[in-house]
């Protein structure tokens, strides 16, 4: 591949916290503070284990690593941009909160923080791609910096990824070859790939229907997909909803650490996925040898609905003290797939985890009824105008 050669999609798009945002909650407290704990049972889970031994990189906007909920165990990797911007009143609002989120569920671990994404206070926000060169790759091949952030995370001794990030396309839109690539590498090291499933799965401030676009990182194979989950156990109604999502974690009213101190709620799939990798944390911690694809394998069949995906949980919500006593009894597997060349848009990593290929989840109302109105009269047009096709050469024919 050429030094000027691009590893995305024609189409790709930015990778923004848009799909993945941690959203300020606006609705009274449904739960007591810390209700994730228990929902996912993380306390009883932490009497086998707290993440000793585990780093988790999470790879978002930088991380506030002096705040208190940190608890001394966040540092900094490397920028991804190569900027020195750590000291702007706006650096690391998301990154801390989801950096506060894995060391809530696993105090133990360490967490490091790769800045591939900018947060939407900073002067350079864009929604243009950004793209960085990647030596490692040879020949110079141009990678986006989340792509070179999940190279740098398993370069530096990564436990688990952790991505509260994503865009979206209809089709293979926000697709990025690069991206695709890093999580294969990734897999074949035996580091375990987390991200949200996004939070346009509801009506927006308008009260329309949002798009539920396929969101990236989330839609890649071997990554683990994370819907978000209410107190009740049911999906918040912003997760979005695909065949891909794995498994669900809470994501509304989820107490978040602040990058300029102290605390706020929020709301987002972006909570979700950053308390799953502290559990993934746990889960390893139990048992460094497991394999990535045994480490989602015991996700999904220790959940609340296990045996039973649909779209909307996945598996459902995670049990921390049931997949953290699964992974003690579980045989490692001796040895990793190792990375292949990327060709194409194609299925790579360790293979099927089991989710079904399909599932059915209906037809929304309101587009039904937008595309009857729509298509129905096109289709007595189309009809119509073949009618009078068919008349017209039939009236050309010579008589016999």
């Amino acid at each position: 591949m050429g030094a000027k050669t691009r590893r995305s999609a024609a189409l790709a798009t930015v990778l923004t916290l848009a799909g993945g945002a941690v959203l300020t909650a606006q609705t009274p407290a449904l739960a007591a503070a810390g209700w994730e704990l228990k929902a996912m049972a993380v306390d009883k889970a932490h009497a086998t284990t707290e993440g000793e031994g585990m780093t988790v990189a999470v790879l978002d906007t930088g991380i506030a690593t002096d705040h208190p909920d940190l608890n001394g165990r966040a540092t900094e990797g490397r920028d991804m941009f190569g900027e020195d911007v750590s000291g702007e009143p706006w650096y690391g609002w998301h990154g801390t909160s989801m950096a506060g989120s894995v060391l809530k569920v696993a105090p133990e671990a360490q967490v490091v923080g790769y800045r591939v994404i900018r947060d939407e206070e900073d002067p350079n926000y864009s929604e243009e791609p950004e793209y960085t060169t990647q030596e490692d790759l040879g020949e110079g091949a141009e990678l986006n910096p989340t792509a070179a952030g999940i190279l740098e995370a398993v370069q530096d001794g990564a436990d688990v990824v952790s991505m509260s990030v994503g865009d979206g396309g209809l089709v293979l839109q926000g697709y990025d070859a690069g991206v695709a690539w890093a999580v294969e590498q990734a897999n074949a090291q035996g580091v375990v790939v987390v991200a949200s499933a996004g939070n346009e799965g509801g009506e927006d401030e308008d009260g329309y229907q949002q798009d539920n676009e396929v969101s990236f990182p989330a839609a890649y194979p071997a990554v683990i997909s994370v819907a978000a989950s209410t107190p009740s156990g049911g999906r918040a109604d912003f997760s979005q909803v695909h065949n891909y999502n794995d498994v669900a974690a809470p994501g509304v009213n989820i107490e978040s650490a602040k990058n300029t101190g102290g605390r706020e709620t929020v709301n987002g799939t972006s909570s979700a996925a950053a308390l799953t990798a502290g559990v993934v944390a746990l889960v390893k911690s139990a048992n460094p040898d497991l394999a990535p694809r045994q480490v989602s394998q015991i996700l999904e069949s220790t959940a609340s609905q296990s045996g039973a995906h649909d779209p909307k949980l996945g598996f459902g919500v995670i049990d921390a003290q049931a997949a953290v006593a699964e992974a003690g009894e579980t045989a490692a597997e001796e040895t990793l797939l190792a990375p292949t060349g990327y060709d194409g848009p194609a299925h790579f990593g360790p293979g099927d985890d089991g989710t079904p290929a399909s599932s059915g989840v209906g037809l929304d109302s309101e587009y039904l009824v937008i595309g009857s109105v729509l298509g129905i009269p096109g289709l007595i047009a189309v009809l119509v105008g073949i009618g009078l096709l068919v008349s017209g050469t039939r009236a050309k024919r010579p008589a016999a």
